[in-house]
């Protein structure tokens, strides 16, 4: 079991059992804290009071030796170890580890909830109250971890969610992107209107289009079809250009439909339209997905565009009995 010190104070730790070379514990009272050495973080050296005697521990705990610590000993916070160095003899290590003096005895010397002991507070209570002693369970030392943990855990969160940000945290760092990155978020999404969004032409921002067989798509039923480019068809500027529409089954090429449009917006965001009647969709008697596809052309003072391709779903229409 590691062992918990304190820095800088004095302490009693039993090393052992020390063995004889034929296995048999060494039982004879004259070693002294000469024969062990300590180790601090891996760096091995004599214990500060060398002539100290480690006495052997009686109530018949064969082969256990006391070695006495100073504060020397103990001055250096980590893992500490003190081994056996007697050439005749072997044994096993001892191991421990030094706590700051405030650590000590927050976890040792004074009662949770005390003064200088670990907070306890209502919640770390909830925890430990669910902590029932059973079956071989040292209730009352988990109960003490518990109420350790849950104090720690509420401090850690009080403290996480009690920092300002961005504050003083750095630029690139967690804390820093959540001062400014978040509320620049939410500025954005406040300047959204909540009006409700109408889709009204049955051309998607996939490019396909999504059509109902014998409907009218016209710009007085608001439902015509329309395309916009960023300034991309002939040059910048389609004022004056022919606008077509081509329909055609995917399979077998079939040309099914072609219908004029109109320059809506011809320069910016240009955008053009076309308006297809009743009986120009009765023509595409094939309903599924992506059953046929289209061709936009835009053609202008011999510049002929072939800008937009897509898909055609068709739904049928519903005959009343």
């Amino acid at each position: 079991m590691n062992q918990l010190l304190k820095q800088s104070t004095g302490a009693t730790v039993d090393v052992g059992p020390i063995l004889n070379a034929d296995g048999t514990a060494y039982v004879t009272d004259d070693l002294t804290n000469a024969d062990f050495l300590i180790g601090k973080e891996g760096t091995w050296s004599a214990l500060h009071t060398t002539a100290t005697a480690a006495a052997h521990v009686t109530d018949d705990v064969q082969g256990m030796f006391r070695v006495t610590l100073d504060t020397t000993d103990t001055a250096t916070l980590g893992r500490i170890t003190i081994s056996p160095n007697k050439a005749t003899l072997a044994g096993r290590p001892w191991n421990g580890t030094v706590l700051a003096a405030a650590t000590f005895d927050a976890l040792i010397t004074n009662a949770a909830g005390a003064a200088d002991g670990l907070a306890v507070s209502g919640a770390s209570k909830k925890v430990a109250a669910t902590v029932a002693s059973g079956d071989g369970v040292d209730s009352a030392a988990v109960k003490v971890i518990a109420e350790n943990l849950a104090a720690v855990l509420e401090s850690l969160v009080s403290d996480i969610f009690g920092e300002a940000v961005p504050g003083s945290y750095a630029s690139g760092s967690a804390g820093y992107a959540l001062g400014v990155t978040v509320p620049a978020i939410a500025a954005k999404v406040a300047t959204i209107s909540t009006a409700p969004v109408a889709l009204v032409s049955p051309v998607t921002v996939q490019n396909h289009l999504s059509l109902v067989q014998g409907d009218d798509y016209t710009i007085a039923n608001g439902r015509y079809l329309s395309w916009t480019s960023a300034g991309g068809w002939c040059s910048g500027d389609i004022a004056g250009a022919t606008v077509s529409l081509l329909i055609e089954e995917k399979v077998s090429h079939t040309f099914v439909l072609k219908k004029s449009g109109t320059v809506i917006t011809a320069t910016g965001t240009q955008k053009v339209g076309i308006e297809l009647l009743a009986a120009e969709t009765a023509l595409l008697t094939n309903e599924g997905f992506a059953y046929y596809t289209y061709q936009l052309k835009i053609a202008k003072a011999g510049d002929i565009e072939k800008t937009v391709t897509g898909n055609v779903s068709v739904t049928r229409a519903y005959k009343e009995a």
